[in-house]
């Protein structure tokens, strides 16, 4: 199976160190909108199923996409949660704006 993983962070980072393990993992594609983070999780990995991709436009056999990532900045984070009641409503606001931020055209 081959795997795209897109955002690297902290959430990108503990999926990834879990996806190598498994068998059934091919290849792990991952993309960042910054490639520093891409880059420094593939060295971190050290695993030849790894390939780091700076676009994701014309990737061809990929079976599963994982999307990783947060448009939301910390600070708007924090203010979402004050504002909302529940971890629902700040997960709802964050994925508003992380639509935003990948566009597959």
């Amino acid at each position: 199976m081959n795997v795209l993983l897109i955002g690297c962070g902290r959430t990108g980072r503990a999926i990834a160190e879990n996806l190598i393990d498994l068998k059934f993992v091919k290849t792990l594609f991952l993309y960042s909108r910054t490639p520093k983070s891409s880059k420094a999780l593939a060295y971190d990995l050290d695993n030849k199923k790894v390939i780091v991709v700076d676009e994701i436009k014309n990737l061809k056999d990929i079976d599963y996409i994982i999307i990783a990532l947060s448009g939301m900045s910390d600070s708007a984070r924090e203010e979402s949660f004050y504002q909302r009641k529940t971890t629902y409503e700040v997960r709802q606001d964050e994925l508003k704006l992380s639509k935003k931020s990948v566009c597959f055209s």
